[in-house]
């Protein structure tokens, strides 16, 4: 077998920052018994993004900025990450079934399946985000010494426009590649092998039992990261193959003359390095 594929695709997202910043400081985080407990308006979210950036500030003793940076909040801020892939794949495989007897027969499979990729990332922001400077300073992405100068830019009634040699042209959940959008790429080969066995024994000319044991497999993923910075480095980060075993049996007969049919199984699957993705803080980690 063989299969070609070229991806792309591409996530304009858009932010109300004030929203966000209310979400990510646990203002929203209400019991989980009463579901819109501390639900806000619209209109409450300015007042509530200028006392949370006021707790942020007073402490680094630059709590008299924190109306105007909140006032610079974007109710809109577009970020839009691209990926794209570049797929090969080659599969080679074989099966069989023998039938010992009448009413006994086994399958066995096996399937060679080479994988060659290439990723690509890139992410732009319309504009810069307000609420990106402030995280990255929270988070301790800025020297110190450096901190009282991005305050003041972020709190220039011109911040969002402001050219990126005064103010770096801040993210939220993407900070944008080299030259707000440039593509990075790499490359992945991978390979393995999968199998099956499979065992049926007939009762009667209208039921069966059946069992079986079969690998599966998820290909190596390369996941790229963007920028932990406006303009830095993409890295990418091989993720370890998905496997899972499979263990079924089960039974199937007719009855009345073929008009009801009965089906029965159990089964079990045992993953390893089940793929998947989560959310960490305003970042997404494979």
């Amino acid at each position: 077998g063989y299969f070609s594929e070229e991806g792309y695709q591409r996530t304009p997202t858009q932010f109300d920052e004030r929203m966000a910043l209310a979400q990510l400081s646990g203002v929203l985080d209400g019991n989980p018994l009463a579901v819109g407990q501390n639900t806000l308006p619209a209109a409450a979210y300015p007042a509530v993004a200028q006392g949370v950036i006021t707790q942020l500030l007073t402490p680094l003793g630059a709590g008299a900025l924190a109306p105007a940076i909140a006032g610079n909040l974007k109710s809109a801020h577009i970020e839009t990450p691209i990926n794209s892939s570049e797929l090969e794949s080659f599969d080679l495989f074989a099966d069989a079934t023998y039938a010992f007897t009448d009413r006994f027969e086994m399958s066995a499979g096996i399937r060679y399946t080479r994988d060659e990729k290439t990723t690509g990332y890139a992410s732009s922001v319309q504009s810069r985000s307000i609420l990106g400077g402030l995280l990255a300073i929270q988070q301790g992405a800025v020297p110190p010494a450096q901190i009282p100068g991005l305050l003041g830019a972020l709190a220039n009634p011109n911040a969002v426009n402001l050219p990126a040699s005064l103010l770096p042209l801040f993210g939220l959940t993407a900070q944008p590649t080299a030259n707000n959008g440039d593509f990075v790429y790499g490359d992945l080969e991978d390979e393995g092998v999968t199998w099956r066995v499979t065992a049926r024994y007939a009762l009667s000319d209208a039921a069966s039992l059946y069992a079986n044991y079969a690998r599966g497999r998820r290909p190596e993923v390369l996941s790229p990261s963007g920028p932990s910075a406006p303009g830095g480095a993409v890295t990418f980060k091989q993720i370890d193959a998905e496997t899972v075993d499979s263990f079924e049996i089960g039974a199937k007969t007719a009855l009345l003359d073929n008009a009801l049919r009965l089906d029965g199984a159990v089964y079990l699957y045992n993953y390893e390095n089940f793929q998947t993705t989560i959310q960490d803080g305003v970042a997404f980690v494979v």
